[in-house]
């Protein structure tokens, strides 16, 4: 906007913003200055601050709070294989962040340990068996992976193809397993399928996809098998075989336990979660909260709604509703000003947390950049869906913020046969993305002293 637009302190007027956007009518926020009393700070400004909008990954700051809550910063997920009646058992826990790395250093172990195992199980009932997070997303979105009590490599698969050749493999840093679960076959349909029955899951991808050479992650449905066959290939690696996969069995099995693994404590796993997004950890992570909470939720929406209670009692979070922990969804909504409580109550623990971003130019000013500001916060996207919260600090001075989003009507529109990339949805998110700036900077400039 022209420099009319902006007042004597030289902080854009809202009203520019928005005209600039287009997007005013849809979106919320609220700012507030923390002050030295942090239950206690004066909302500087907001719009629609009491409006319900759908938080997208923005709720994962909830679901930090939930997890080192319930669970405490330094709890770890055990992995571990066992030997009972001469066959190895591999034991899931539901560590968000196995990897194949660390399945390459269990078959290492179990190869010293002198077992010869004859058949390989699985045990993943540690967490409810969830095929996908969200149903609405296009089927080859590896972000929106199954959940299980045994998950590997985030529940993904890579797919290779060259010169007609197609590979499937769970690659890790130090390792690499060739797996079999699940399979590919190319497809003359105009679009990938997966199909599952006795032979296990099988991908249908169009054959003009599959030209020259390439890779692409592919989301695994069924987690135990996928694993069961790396682990195989693996104890093979370490000359034991291998041995055969054979199914599942109750995680309750007991046996001499061979080799086990640590995740990383709970407080490493939230800082990876809040600064990747990786919506498995935060599912992972809410489903076992709400474990060790008490509850035994059999789905998602019944742990989320184990956290939306949570919230309310510990974070004054009253009116939200919440259906996951990651926030890949657009039924969660959660209105600007409840999520700026919840920032002003968790101020000291997520400012060691969120991850620092730093603050865009402003284009019609592409010299100007707020002087001493830093930016804590945690992003969501979702088609026709934008989200930032968190802190921003000048100087001395510190502000909480929450920056809501949506056009429900554009994504309602979304045809199945569109929904990886649907028209209109990259030049909204970078409107949004464009607005959230620029009532940052309005801020900084503003509220900075």
């Amino acid at each position: 906007m022209p420099s009319r637009a902006r007042a004597a302190t030289g902080a854009e007027d809202i009203g520019a913003i928005f005209a600039r956007s287009g997007l005013g009518r849809g979106s919320g926020f609220a700012v507030m200055d923390l002050g030295t009393d942090l239950n206690r700070g004066a909302l500087l400004e907001s719009h629609r601050a009491n409006d319900q909008f759908p938080p997208a990954s923005v709720v994962k700051i909830l679901t930090a709070l939930y997890t080192l809550d319930a669970l405490g910063g330094d709890y770890r997920f055990r992995t571990r294989v066992i030997m009972a009646g001469g066959d190895l058992v591999l034991i899931g826990d539901g560590d968000p962040g196995l990897d194949t790395d660390a399945l390459g250093d269990l078959a290492g172990e179990v190869a010293r340990s002198g077992q010869r195992p004859r058949r390989l199980w699985t045990a993943s009932g540690a967490l409810p068996a969830i095929g996908m997070i969200d149903r609405d997303q296009p089927p080859l979105a590896a972000y929106n992976p199954a959940i299980s009590g045994l998950n590997l490599n985030y529940n993904r698969a890579r797919f290779s193809w060259s010169g007609g050749r197609l590979r499937v493999t769970a690659p890790g840093e130090r390792f690499t397993a060739p797996v079999t679960v699940p399979r590919v076959t190319p497809t003359d349909r105009a679009r990938p399928r997966l199909t599952t029955g006795a032979s296990g899951e099988v991908w249908q991808i169009p054959r003009g996809d599959l030209g020259g050479e390439g890779s692409i992650w592919l989301p695994v449905r069924d987690p135990a098998p996928y694993a069961a066959s790396a682990f195989s290939a693996l104890l093979g690696g370490a000359g034991l075989g291998p041995p055969a996969p054979s199914g599942t069995v109750p995680p309750g099995t007991s046996g001499s336990v061979v080799a086990e693994h640590l995740s990383d404590t709970a407080v490493d796993l939230v800082r990876n979660m809040l600064f990747h997004s990786t919506n498995l950890t935060a599912e992972a992570l809410g489903l076992r909260a709400s474990q060790a909470r008490g509850a035994a939720p059999g789905d998602l929406a019944r742990s989320g709604a184990a956290m939306r209670d949570w919230a309310r009692g510990h974070l004054g979070l009253e009116r939200a509703s919440i259906v996951n922990h990651s926030g890949l969804t657009d039924a969660t909504r959660i209105a600007p000003g409840e999520m700026l409580r919840v920032l002003a109550r968790a101020h000291r623990p997520l400012a060691g947390l969120l991850r620092e971003r730093r603050i865009g130019a402003s284009p019609d000013n592409p010299g100007f950049l707020p002087s001493r500001a830093r930016l804590l916060c945690k992003t969501g996207t979702l088609d026709f869906v934008s989200a930032l919260a968190g802190y921003l600090t000048i100087g001395d001075r510190r502000l909480a913020f929450a920056i809501f989003a949506a056009d429900p009507a554009a994504r309602s529109r979304i045809p199945a046969a569109e929904r990886d990339n649907p028209p209109g949805a990259k030049a909204w998110a970078r409107r949004a993305r464009e607005q959230e700036q620029a009532l940052l900077r309005r801020w900084a400039t503003l509220y900075g002293g």
